[in-house]
């Protein structure tokens, strides 16, 4: 059986709401159990100078709990896209997604969409948010 093509989840964040690192830390876990054995190569958390929210406590608890997970991090705040860039400069995974810290799109739809890009068929997925989750906002 071949090796199954592996992924990099690149996490772009600044100044994240409190208790951000547990919701990460339960979606990795449930992820894992959901993608192919060894299919998840890295999970980038791309720190954009945040100057709130992002501690040392809570990047060791997310390193121990899933070593897979990489910081990137610099002084200055330079905007998403910069994140995400870099997060995926640095990546080593056959596959990159992007999504935001909070994890928008349930793990459902990460794992769809891997097993869209995975089987080779497409390059490209975009989702966007919808308005149930703006509307939960208010």
């Amino acid at each position: 059986m071949n090796p199954p093509i592996t992924l990099d989840i690149v996490l772009p964040c600044f100044n994240p709401r409190s208790g951000w690192e547990q919701i990460l830390k339960d979606a990795l876990a449930n992820l894992k159990t959901r993608l192919p054995e060894n299919a998840l190569n890295a999970v980038i958390l791309v720190n954009d100078g945040s100057t709130t929210g992002v501690s040392d406590a809570a990047i060791e608890t997310l390193i121990a709990a899933h070593s897979e997970v990489k910081l990137i991090e610099y002084p200055k705040n330079r905007g998403k896209g910069y994140a995400v860039r870099a997060g995926v400069k640095s990546s080593e995974g056959e596959l990159q997604i992007y999504t935001d810290i909070d994890i928008p799109y349930v793990e459902e739809s990460i794992v769809r969409f891997y097993g869209l890009l995975a089987d080779g068929k497409i390059d490209v997925v975009v989702a966007s948010r919808g308005n149930s989750y703006y509307n939960s906002l208010s």
